[in-house]
């Protein structure tokens, strides 16, 4: 597409160039042959920037039809990462939970570890266990 435009434009310069030359040579006597040159060679300038007018407004509403395209796709991944970031904190949250929990358990397992040793590991008192 830039190609083209920019093919457009230096076909545009060489026409005009053209243009200016034929008109310079109006002044001369052959003014009715070169009349009808500079008229054709005008009239081809015309249809070429026409065409390039054309041009240039499709390539800005291409360009504009792929930004909408990107933001559009910039929407999608959004909602699909906001969707996913929820899950996730709603998960880490249930981890945190089960986390406290099991540490919990460990404490009461602990507890009852230490009351069971406590009342085993405990020397005997001289008075219950009798002369030796």
């Amino acid at each position: 597409m830039q190609l083209q435009l920019a093919s457009m434009e230096e076909t545009q310069l060489g026409m005009e160039e053209k243009a200016r030359y034929v008109h310079s040579d109006l002044s001369s006597n052959n003014f009715g042959l070169k009349s009808i040159k500079s008229r054709n060679y005008r009239r081809q300038i015309q249809i070429l920037e026409a065409r390039l007018m054309q041009m240039r407004q499709q390539s800005e509403n291409s360009s504009l039809e792929f930004a909408e395209k990107e933001i559009a796709a910039y929407a999608e991944e959004k909602s699909t990462l906001t969707t996913m970031n929820e899950r996730l904190r709603e998960e880490n949250d249930e981890l945190r939970d089960e986390v406290m929990e099991l540490k919990a358990m460990v404490e009461l397992l602990k507890a009852q570890h230490t009351r069971q040793r406590g009342l085993i590991s405990e020397p005997r008192s001289p008075v219950l266990a009798g002369p030796s």
